[in-house]
C-alpha cells in the first residue's frame, strides 16, 4: 500500500501533490530557522560551492559526483 493505493501506477497525480506538499513543509518548517536547511537542483551547476558554503567546508578539487541523472526531474 503507497498512500492508500495498492497498485502504483494510475495514481501519480496523487503521488506528485504529497511529494509537493512535503516539500513545503519542510520549507514551512525551517521558514524561521535562516540558515539550517539547504534546497537547491544539482543539475544546475555550482554544486560544490553551494554546499560547502553551507556546511562551511572548503571545495575539493574533485568533479561533483553525479549518478541517477534522469531526463525527467520533478519541478517544483
Amino acid at each position: 500500500m503507497f498512500f492508500g493505493y495498492s497498485m502504483p501506477t494510475g495514481h501519480e497525480s496523487t503521488y506528485l501533490a504529497r511529494y509537493r506538499e512535503h516539500n513545503q513543509a519542510v520549507r514551512d518548517y525551517f521558514r524561521d530557522r535562516p540558515g539550517k536547511l539547504l534546497e537547491v537542483c544539482w543539475g544546475n551547476g555550482g554544486e560544490w560551492q553551494k554546499l560547502c558554503d553551507f556546511l562551511g567546508l572548503h571545495i575539493p578539487n574533485l568533479p561533483f559526483p553525479k549518478k541517477n541523472t534522469g531526463t525527467n526531474p520533478i519541478r517544483k
